[in-house]
Protein backbone atom coordinates (compact mmCIF):
# COMPACT_ATOMS: atom_id res chain seq x y z
CA UNK A 1 0.00 0.00 0.00
CA UNK A 2 1.80 3.38 -0.97
CA UNK A 3 3.01 5.68 1.71
CA UNK A 4 -0.17 7.64 3.20
CA UNK A 5 1.14 10.09 5.68
CA UNK A 6 4.66 10.57 4.55
CA UNK A 7 6.64 10.80 1.48
CA UNK A 8 7.33 11.37 -2.54
CA UNK A 9 4.35 8.69 -2.81
CA UNK A 10 1.92 10.20 -1.06
CA UNK A 11 -1.37 10.42 -1.84
CA UNK A 12 -5.58 10.31 -1.43
CA UNK A 13 -6.39 7.15 -0.95
CA UNK A 14 -9.96 5.83 -2.72
CA UNK A 15 -11.98 3.98 -0.21
CA UNK A 16 -13.01 3.36 3.60
CA UNK A 17 -8.85 2.93 4.63
CA UNK A 18 -9.69 1.28 8.24
CA UNK A 19 -11.62 -1.29 6.57
CA UNK A 20 -8.56 -1.77 4.11
CA UNK A 21 -6.66 -2.05 6.60
CA UNK A 22 -8.31 -4.19 8.94
CA UNK A 23 -8.96 -6.75 5.71
CA UNK A 24 -5.33 -6.53 4.79
CA UNK A 25 -4.47 -7.53 8.73
CA UNK A 26 -6.61 -10.61 8.62
CA UNK A 27 -5.75 -11.41 5.04
CA UNK A 28 -1.68 -11.09 5.62
CA UNK A 29 -2.19 -13.68 8.85
CA UNK A 30 -4.24 -15.70 6.45
CA UNK A 31 -0.80 -16.20 4.58
CA UNK A 32 -2.04 -14.60 1.61
CA UNK A 33 -1.37 -10.52 1.41
CA UNK A 34 -3.64 -8.65 -1.10
CA UNK A 35 -2.42 -6.28 -3.83
CA UNK A 36 -4.01 -3.19 -4.17
CA UNK A 37 -7.03 -3.31 -6.14
CA UNK A 38 -7.69 -6.17 -5.28
CA UNK A 39 -11.46 -6.57 -3.66
CA UNK A 40 -11.60 -7.96 0.07
CA UNK A 41 -14.23 -10.25 0.75
CA UNK A 42 -17.33 -10.46 -0.37
CA UNK A 43 -20.55 -9.31 1.40
CA UNK A 44 -22.58 -11.58 -0.48
CA UNK A 45 -23.60 -13.25 2.48
CA UNK A 46 -23.72 -10.39 5.23
CA UNK A 47 -23.71 -12.49 8.91
CA UNK A 48 -26.37 -10.69 10.84
CA UNK A 49 -25.35 -12.05 14.13
CA UNK A 50 -24.63 -10.13 17.22
CA UNK A 51 -20.79 -10.71 18.25
CA UNK A 52 -19.80 -13.41 21.01
CA UNK A 53 -18.01 -11.82 23.61
CA UNK A 54 -14.12 -12.33 23.71
CA UNK A 55 -13.03 -12.74 26.89
CA UNK A 56 -12.77 -16.12 27.68
CA UNK A 57 -12.19 -16.98 24.09
CA UNK A 58 -9.12 -14.63 24.08
CA UNK A 59 -7.78 -17.79 27.23
CA UNK A 60 -9.01 -20.66 25.13
CA UNK A 61 -6.95 -19.37 22.12
CA UNK A 62 -4.00 -18.51 23.98
CA UNK A 63 -3.22 -22.14 24.74
CA UNK A 64 -4.12 -23.10 28.26
CA UNK A 65 -7.65 -23.50 28.25
CA UNK A 66 -7.83 -24.84 24.38
CA UNK A 67 -9.75 -28.09 25.53
CA UNK A 68 -12.72 -25.67 26.67
CA UNK A 69 -13.17 -24.56 23.00
CA UNK A 70 -15.84 -26.81 21.86
CA UNK A 71 -17.74 -25.95 25.10
CA UNK A 72 -17.55 -22.75 23.99
CA UNK A 73 -18.40 -23.11 20.66
CA UNK A 74 -21.82 -25.17 21.81
CA UNK A 75 -22.42 -21.83 23.94
CA UNK A 76 -21.53 -19.48 20.88
CA UNK A 77 -24.74 -20.87 18.88
CA UNK A 78 -26.75 -17.49 17.55
CA UNK A 79 -23.49 -15.99 17.53
CA UNK A 80 -20.60 -15.66 15.62
CA UNK A 81 -16.66 -15.15 16.76
CA UNK A 82 -15.16 -11.42 16.28
CA UNK A 83 -13.06 -10.80 13.47
CA UNK A 84 -10.33 -10.15 15.47
CA UNK A 85 -10.02 -13.60 16.89
CA UNK A 86 -10.55 -16.05 13.43
CA UNK A 87 -7.38 -16.48 12.60
CA UNK A 88 -6.19 -18.13 16.36
CA UNK A 89 -9.68 -19.61 15.62
CA UNK A 90 -8.86 -21.12 12.30
CA UNK A 91 -5.42 -22.45 13.28
CA UNK A 92 -6.25 -24.47 16.64
CA UNK A 93 -10.08 -25.42 15.89
CA UNK A 94 -11.85 -27.29 13.58
CA UNK A 95 -15.83 -28.81 12.83
CA UNK A 96 -18.45 -27.75 11.75
CA UNK A 97 -19.33 -25.94 15.22
CA UNK A 98 -16.26 -23.78 14.57
CA UNK A 99 -16.92 -22.68 10.84
CA UNK A 100 -20.72 -22.30 12.01
CA UNK A 101 -19.15 -19.74 14.81
CA UNK A 102 -16.56 -18.16 12.07
CA UNK A 103 -19.44 -17.42 9.72
CA UNK A 104 -18.68 -16.75 5.67
CA UNK A 105 -15.35 -14.64 7.23
CA UNK A 106 -14.29 -17.38 8.51
CA UNK A 107 -14.78 -19.40 5.60
CA UNK A 108 -13.28 -16.45 2.86
CA UNK A 109 -10.45 -16.13 5.62
CA UNK A 110 -10.05 -20.41 5.37
CA UNK A 111 -9.44 -19.95 1.51
CA UNK A 112 -6.60 -17.99 1.60
CA UNK A 113 -4.35 -20.12 3.62
CA UNK A 114 -3.55 -23.63 2.09
CA UNK A 115 -3.43 -24.95 5.85
CA UNK A 116 -6.75 -24.38 6.46
CA UNK A 117 -8.14 -26.72 4.15
CA UNK A 118 -9.97 -28.78 5.79
CA UNK A 119 -12.27 -25.87 7.11
CA UNK A 120 -13.54 -26.30 3.38
CA UNK A 121 -14.42 -29.91 3.49
CA UNK A 122 -16.62 -29.05 6.34
CA UNK A 123 -18.27 -26.03 3.80
CA UNK A 124 -18.26 -26.81 0.21
CA UNK A 125 -15.06 -28.55 0.21
CA UNK A 126 -14.62 -29.90 -3.71
CA UNK A 127 -11.35 -27.55 -3.23
CA UNK A 128 -9.91 -29.73 -0.50
CA UNK A 129 -10.51 -32.91 -2.67
CA UNK A 130 -7.85 -31.23 -5.21
CA UNK A 131 -5.36 -29.35 -2.74
CA UNK A 132 -6.26 -30.68 1.28
CA UNK A 133 -4.00 -32.82 3.03
CA UNK A 134 -4.57 -36.73 2.55
CA UNK A 135 -6.44 -36.47 5.96
CA UNK A 136 -8.46 -33.86 4.97
CA UNK A 137 -9.12 -35.37 1.71
CA UNK A 138 -10.24 -38.60 3.61
CA UNK A 139 -12.31 -36.71 6.21
CA UNK A 140 -14.44 -34.63 2.84
CA UNK A 141 -14.73 -37.86 0.97
CA UNK A 142 -16.73 -39.74 3.66
CA UNK A 143 -19.21 -37.07 3.74
CA UNK A 144 -20.04 -38.15 0.11
CA UNK A 145 -22.73 -40.30 -1.49
CA UNK A 146 -21.28 -43.41 -1.81
CA UNK A 147 -20.96 -43.73 -5.32
CA UNK A 148 -19.81 -40.45 -6.00
CA UNK A 149 -16.95 -40.79 -3.80
CA UNK A 150 -15.95 -44.10 -5.22
CA UNK A 151 -16.04 -42.15 -9.07
CA UNK A 152 -13.56 -39.87 -7.24
CA UNK A 153 -11.18 -42.38 -5.71
CA UNK A 154 -11.15 -44.33 -8.77
CA UNK A 155 -10.00 -41.31 -10.69
CA UNK A 156 -6.64 -40.93 -8.35
CA UNK A 157 -6.32 -44.25 -7.37
CA UNK A 158 -3.28 -45.01 -9.59
CA UNK A 159 -1.27 -41.58 -8.97
CA UNK A 160 -1.36 -41.70 -5.25
CA UNK A 161 0.83 -43.10 -2.84
CA UNK A 162 -0.05 -46.72 -0.58
CA UNK A 163 -0.62 -44.77 2.53
CA UNK A 164 -2.85 -42.33 0.90
CA UNK A 165 -4.62 -44.98 -1.32
CA UNK A 166 -5.32 -46.51 2.10
CA UNK A 167 -6.19 -43.74 4.11
CA UNK A 168 -8.70 -42.60 1.04
CA UNK A 169 -10.03 -46.27 0.64
CA UNK A 170 -10.99 -46.38 4.54
CA UNK A 171 -13.82 -43.73 3.68
CA UNK A 172 -15.44 -45.57 1.06
CA UNK A 173 -18.21 -47.64 1.43
CA UNK A 174 -18.49 -49.17 -1.79
CA UNK A 175 -18.02 -52.78 -2.96
CA UNK A 176 -16.22 -52.44 -6.07
CA UNK A 177 -13.77 -49.76 -4.81
CA UNK A 178 -12.76 -52.77 -2.25
CA UNK A 179 -12.51 -55.49 -4.27
CA UNK A 180 -9.78 -53.17 -5.97
CA UNK A 181 -8.21 -52.91 -3.16
CA UNK A 182 -8.27 -56.34 -2.23
CA UNK A 183 -5.49 -56.59 -4.78
CA UNK A 184 -3.33 -54.01 -4.58
CA UNK A 185 0.63 -54.86 -4.15
CA UNK A 186 0.53 -52.93 -0.88
CA UNK A 187 -0.11 -55.07 1.97
CA UNK A 188 -1.61 -52.01 4.14
CA UNK A 189 -4.08 -51.27 1.02
CA UNK A 190 -5.02 -55.04 1.34
CA UNK A 191 -5.97 -54.60 4.74
CA UNK A 192 -8.13 -51.58 4.68
CA UNK A 193 -9.67 -52.95 1.90
CA UNK A 194 -10.62 -55.93 4.12
CA UNK A 195 -11.53 -53.94 6.95
CA UNK A 196 -14.35 -52.18 5.07
CA UNK A 197 -15.88 -55.34 3.84
CA UNK A 198 -18.22 -56.00 6.65
CA UNK A 199 -20.57 -53.86 4.95
CA UNK A 200 -21.00 -56.64 2.35
CA UNK A 201 -21.94 -59.68 4.07
CA UNK A 202 -22.57 -61.76 1.12
CA UNK A 203 -19.73 -61.24 -0.73
CA UNK A 204 -17.97 -64.16 -0.89
CA UNK A 205 -14.58 -63.46 1.08
CA UNK A 206 -16.83 -62.08 3.65
CA UNK A 207 -19.02 -64.80 3.49
CA UNK A 208 -15.96 -67.52 3.95
CA UNK A 209 -14.72 -65.50 6.97
CA UNK A 210 -18.39 -66.16 8.99
CA UNK A 211 -18.16 -69.77 7.73
CA UNK A 212 -14.49 -70.06 9.34
CA UNK A 213 -15.47 -68.09 11.95
CA UNK A 214 -18.61 -70.06 12.72
CA UNK A 215 -16.69 -73.33 13.05
CA UNK A 216 -15.55 -71.79 16.09
CA UNK A 217 -11.89 -72.65 15.69
CA UNK A 218 -8.50 -70.96 14.09
CA UNK A 219 -8.51 -70.97 9.93
CA UNK A 220 -5.67 -73.29 8.33
CA UNK A 221 -4.12 -70.84 7.53
CA UNK A 222 -2.96 -66.74 8.10
CA UNK A 223 -5.41 -64.42 6.60
CA UNK A 224 -2.51 -62.44 5.57
CA UNK A 225 -3.36 -58.61 6.73
CA UNK A 226 -1.56 -56.49 8.79
CA UNK A 227 -3.29 -56.96 11.86
CA UNK A 228 -1.63 -57.78 14.99
CA UNK A 229 -3.08 -58.86 18.90
CA UNK A 230 -1.33 -58.42 21.77
CA UNK A 231 -0.05 -61.92 23.61
CA UNK A 232 -1.46 -63.99 21.16
CA UNK A 233 -0.09 -67.08 19.33
CA UNK A 234 0.09 -67.64 15.70
CA UNK A 235 -2.99 -69.46 15.25
CA UNK A 236 -5.22 -67.22 17.94
CA UNK A 237 -4.04 -64.28 16.15
CA UNK A 238 -4.91 -65.91 13.04
CA UNK A 239 -8.80 -66.27 14.33
CA UNK A 240 -8.62 -62.72 16.07
CA UNK A 241 -7.94 -61.63 12.41
CA UNK A 242 -11.09 -63.26 11.29
CA UNK A 243 -13.34 -61.90 14.11
CA UNK A 244 -11.85 -58.37 13.75
CA UNK A 245 -12.79 -58.20 9.72
CA UNK A 246 -16.16 -60.21 9.72
CA UNK A 247 -19.98 -58.56 9.94
CA UNK A 248 -21.18 -58.96 13.90
CA UNK A 249 -24.38 -60.49 14.58
CA UNK A 250 -25.95 -60.96 17.65
CA UNK A 251 -23.49 -60.24 20.82
CA UNK A 252 -22.46 -63.33 22.14
CA UNK A 253 -19.98 -63.57 25.33
CA UNK A 254 -17.38 -65.45 23.83
CA UNK A 255 -15.92 -68.89 25.58
CA UNK A 256 -13.75 -71.71 25.89
CA UNK A 257 -9.86 -72.72 25.07
CA UNK A 258 -9.82 -69.15 22.14
CA UNK A 259 -11.98 -66.59 24.69
CA UNK A 260 -9.05 -63.63 24.72
CA UNK A 261 -8.74 -64.22 20.85
CA UNK A 262 -12.33 -63.93 20.37
CA UNK A 263 -12.12 -60.85 22.90
CA UNK A 264 -9.67 -59.08 21.15
CA UNK A 265 -10.27 -59.35 17.31
CA UNK A 266 -14.50 -58.68 18.49
CA UNK A 267 -13.06 -55.73 20.26
CA UNK A 268 -11.30 -53.88 17.14
CA UNK A 269 -14.91 -55.09 15.37
CA UNK A 270 -17.18 -53.33 17.65
CA UNK A 271 -14.68 -50.80 17.18
CA UNK A 272 -14.91 -50.20 13.35
CA UNK A 273 -18.79 -51.26 12.76
CA UNK A 274 -19.14 -49.32 15.48
CA UNK A 275 -21.34 -51.44 17.46
CA UNK A 276 -22.87 -49.88 20.59
CA UNK A 277 -24.61 -53.31 21.39
CA UNK A 278 -21.19 -55.49 21.08
CA UNK A 279 -19.28 -52.30 22.94
CA UNK A 280 -22.11 -52.91 25.77
CA UNK A 281 -21.62 -56.84 25.98
CA UNK A 282 -17.88 -56.52 25.99
CA UNK A 283 -17.56 -54.18 28.77
CA UNK A 284 -19.96 -56.09 30.76
CA UNK A 285 -17.27 -59.59 29.84
CA UNK A 286 -14.47 -57.51 31.27
CA UNK A 287 -12.62 -55.67 28.35
CA UNK A 288 -11.33 -52.77 29.47
CA UNK A 289 -11.38 -50.46 26.66
CA UNK A 290 -11.67 -46.64 26.34
CA UNK A 291 -13.20 -46.65 22.46
CA UNK A 292 -15.81 -49.24 23.63
CA UNK A 293 -17.22 -46.94 26.08
CA UNK A 294 -17.11 -44.24 23.88
CA UNK A 295 -19.23 -46.10 21.52
CA UNK A 296 -22.42 -45.90 24.35
CA UNK A 297 -24.92 -43.24 24.75
CA UNK A 298 -24.47 -40.93 27.34
CA UNK A 299 -26.82 -43.12 30.07
CA UNK A 300 -24.86 -45.71 29.50
CA UNK A 301 -21.45 -44.65 30.23
CA UNK A 302 -23.27 -42.97 33.19
CA UNK A 303 -25.04 -46.23 34.47
CA UNK A 304 -21.47 -48.28 33.63
CA UNK A 305 -19.25 -45.81 35.53
CA UNK A 306 -21.89 -45.49 38.57
CA UNK A 307 -22.18 -49.66 38.62
CA UNK A 308 -18.20 -49.83 39.66
CA UNK A 309 -15.11 -48.53 41.57
CA UNK A 310 -13.18 -45.77 40.72
CA UNK A 311 -12.30 -44.94 36.98
CA UNK A 312 -10.08 -42.10 37.02
CA UNK A 313 -8.75 -42.34 33.31
CA UNK A 314 -12.62 -43.31 32.17
CA UNK A 315 -14.45 -40.55 34.29
CA UNK A 316 -12.59 -37.61 32.26
CA UNK A 317 -14.18 -39.35 28.99
CA UNK A 318 -17.24 -38.53 29.87
CA UNK A 319 -19.27 -34.95 30.30
CA UNK A 320 -21.40 -34.01 31.70
CA UNK A 321 -21.68 -36.00 35.09
CA UNK A 322 -25.33 -36.70 36.19
CA UNK A 323 -25.96 -35.47 40.01
CA UNK A 324 -25.70 -39.57 41.05
CA UNK A 325 -22.48 -39.61 38.85
CA UNK A 326 -21.23 -36.32 40.36
CA UNK A 327 -21.79 -37.03 43.87
CA UNK A 328 -20.29 -40.05 43.50
CA UNK A 329 -16.81 -39.37 41.76
CA UNK A 330 -16.59 -36.38 44.69
CA UNK A 331 -16.88 -38.73 47.52
CA UNK A 332 -14.11 -40.83 45.96
CA UNK A 333 -11.89 -37.52 45.27
CA UNK A 334 -12.05 -36.74 48.78
CA UNK A 335 -11.02 -40.84 50.09
CA UNK A 336 -8.32 -40.57 46.97
CA UNK A 337 -6.73 -37.48 48.49
CA UNK A 338 -6.68 -38.52 51.95
CA UNK A 339 -4.26 -41.52 50.90
CA UNK A 340 -1.12 -41.95 49.57
CA UNK A 341 -0.05 -39.60 46.04
CA UNK A 342 -0.85 -42.16 42.63
CA UNK A 343 1.06 -40.24 40.17
CA UNK A 344 -1.86 -41.82 37.29
CA UNK A 345 -4.89 -41.02 39.29
CA UNK A 346 -3.47 -37.02 39.71
CA UNK A 347 -2.46 -37.01 36.00
CA UNK A 348 -6.44 -37.81 35.71
CA UNK A 349 -8.41 -35.62 38.24
CA UNK A 350 -7.56 -31.98 36.84
CA UNK A 351 -9.32 -33.24 33.71
CA UNK A 352 -12.56 -33.89 35.85
CA UNK A 353 -13.21 -30.08 35.93
CA UNK A 354 -15.44 -30.35 32.90
CA UNK A 355 -17.42 -32.86 34.01
CA UNK A 356 -18.94 -31.31 36.73
CA UNK A 357 -21.80 -28.35 36.43
CA UNK A 358 -20.97 -25.11 36.35
CA UNK A 359 -23.37 -24.39 39.30
CA UNK A 360 -21.95 -27.34 41.59
CA UNK A 361 -19.69 -25.93 44.61
CA UNK A 362 -16.34 -27.81 44.74
CA UNK A 363 -14.06 -25.49 46.81
CA UNK A 364 -15.57 -26.96 50.11
CA UNK A 365 -14.57 -30.06 52.22
CA UNK A 366 -11.16 -31.15 51.10
CA UNK A 367 -9.24 -32.98 53.62
CA UNK A 368 -6.46 -29.91 54.03
CA UNK A 369 -5.28 -31.50 57.42
CA UNK A 370 -4.54 -34.98 56.02
CA UNK A 371 -0.40 -35.42 55.86
CA UNK A 372 -0.49 -36.58 51.72
CA UNK A 373 -2.82 -33.40 50.95
CA UNK A 374 0.32 -31.46 49.87
CA UNK A 375 1.23 -34.50 47.12
CA UNK A 376 -2.46 -33.59 46.13
CA UNK A 377 -3.28 -29.86 46.42
CA UNK A 378 -1.64 -29.47 42.94
CA UNK A 379 -4.12 -31.64 41.01
CA UNK A 380 -7.07 -30.50 43.17
CA UNK A 381 -6.59 -27.07 42.50
CA UNK A 382 -6.22 -27.29 38.66
CA UNK A 383 -9.39 -28.83 38.44
CA UNK A 384 -11.12 -26.13 40.64
CA UNK A 385 -9.52 -24.05 38.35
CA UNK A 386 -10.88 -25.05 34.91
CA UNK A 387 -14.74 -25.39 37.06
CA UNK A 388 -14.15 -22.12 37.81
CA UNK A 389 -12.92 -21.15 34.46
CA UNK A 390 -16.20 -22.97 32.51
CA UNK A 391 -18.30 -21.17 35.09
CA UNK A 392 -16.82 -17.70 34.06
CA UNK A 393 -17.31 -18.61 30.36
CA UNK A 394 -21.01 -19.50 30.93
CA UNK A 395 -21.57 -16.69 32.98
CA UNK A 396 -20.45 -15.01 30.04
CA UNK A 397 -22.19 -16.59 27.13
CA UNK A 398 -25.48 -16.59 29.01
Amino acid sequence: MPVLMAGTQRRAFAGNLLNELVVRSLSALAGHVLEEGVPGPPDEQPDGRPLAPRGTLVEILGGERLDCLEEWLELCRGRRIHPALLPQALNLGRGARLLEAAGPRGLWLARQNPEWSHHLGVADGLEVWETGSARARAEWLAGQQPRRAAELLRQVWKQENAETRALLLSAVADLEVLEMGLGDRSKLVRTTAAQGLWRFPEFPVTAKWSELLATGEPPPANPGFELSFSGLGEKAGWLAQLAALAPLGVFTEPRGVWREAWLQGFTRAARAQGRKDWAAGLLRAGVLDQQLFLLLDGSERDAFLLAGGPRWDWYRLHRPFSPALAAKIRRELLVLTQGRYDWSAAQAVPALGHGFAVNQSLEQGWPEGSPHWRSWSSAVEKMLALHSFRAAMHKEMA
